[in-house]
């Protein structure tokens, strides 16, 4: 078999210096190189990542990056390998609560799982924005996704530095499984278990905006999140650029675009949950209002 080699480091250098990069995350595809991240990172299981942070807000974020590992005697356990970039909200929740709540999502959250991964201001639930509705649990603080095939409640274990991102081992204390799914696998032949669930699988991530392509298990066609919201000309973008980019679509006039920043800035002068709590319900509706738009 005929090999193509790459020196990796080298690769890195370059791409870096042509400030490939956004919020941290090395974009390497065909574009930037003659080489794609996805050579070394192939399609895996994509999922939503619940924590809190030291106020009690609620935060969720669509993650690729990680994947369930096993522990075997003496301390026998499943475990979840998760790789987060230091700048993101996962990663300061982590850090200082050390409890989280992963959840796998089907091909029926698309939508949800691309307004989860928008720049919410900090301190605004996604959960909510999305129209995601909470379940409690049992053994951890953060709370799990009703309309998530399951949800593993974790504690961090251990965590390590590489290159601005924090790898976090997570000790899996508590699942929940939908029951439907729960009954289809034990009825199954080859018992697939979360495979029975439509799962995604993030394939690349290119275009011009750049946005997430996917496939379902079946791999017979990818599905894109939409361009008709987020910022118009980066990923992800902020959250001032996000509805800069809304109001050139016109899905929002002006005077809604000056009203949801006066409410954007007064909360982020104050992000508390209780004493701010009627400036956080309102921005928060009305960006529910906003992604929600047909």
């Amino acid at each position: 078999m005929e090999r193509k080699y790459f020196d990796v480091e080298e690769i890195i250098s370059q791409v870096e210096q042509k400030t490939r990069s956004q919020g941290g995350d090395l974009l390497i595809d065909y574009d930037s190189c003659d080489f794609s991240h996805r050579l070394v990172q192939p399609p895996i299981v994509c999922y939503l990542v619940t924590t809190k942070d030291e106020r009690g807000n609620l935060n969720c974020a669509p993650i690729s990056m990680g994947s369930a590992v096993w522990g075997g005697a003496p301390d026998a356990a499943w475990y979840f390998v998760m790789g987060v970039l230091g700048s993101r909200q996962t990663e300061k929740n982590l850090r200082a609560s050390g409890e989280c709540v992963i959840s796998y999502y089907p091909y029926s959250l698309l939508k949800e799982s691309h307004i989860a991964g928008l720049p919410l201001p900090p301190g605004i639930s996604e959960l909510e924005v999305a129209r995601l509705t909470p379940v409690p649990s049992s053994k951890v603080s953060p709370c799990g996704i009703a309309e998530c095939p399951n949800n593993m409640e974790c504690r961090v274990v251990h965590r390590y530095e590489a290159s601005g991102t924090t790898i976090f081992i997570l000790k899996i204390v508590a699942v929940n499984v939908s029951r439907e799914i729960y009954e289809q696998d034990r009825a199954h032949p080859y018992q697939p278990g979360m495979v029975l669930a439509d799962l995604m699988y993030e394939v690349s991530l290119n275009g011009k905006p750049e946005r997430i392509n996917y496939m379902r298990m079946d791999l017979k066609q990818v599905y894109r999140t939409g361009d008709e919201l987020g910022d118009d000309s980066a990923w992800t973008g902020s959250f001032c650029s996000w509805m800069e980019s809304e109001e050139r679509r016109g899905r929002i006039s002006a005077k809604e675009h000056e009203d949801i920043l006066r409410l954007y800035e007064r909360w982020m002068e104050d992000p508390d949950p209780v004493g701010n709590g009627g400036i956080k319900a309102a921005l928060s509706a009305r960006l529910t209002e906003l992604v929600w738009k047909e």
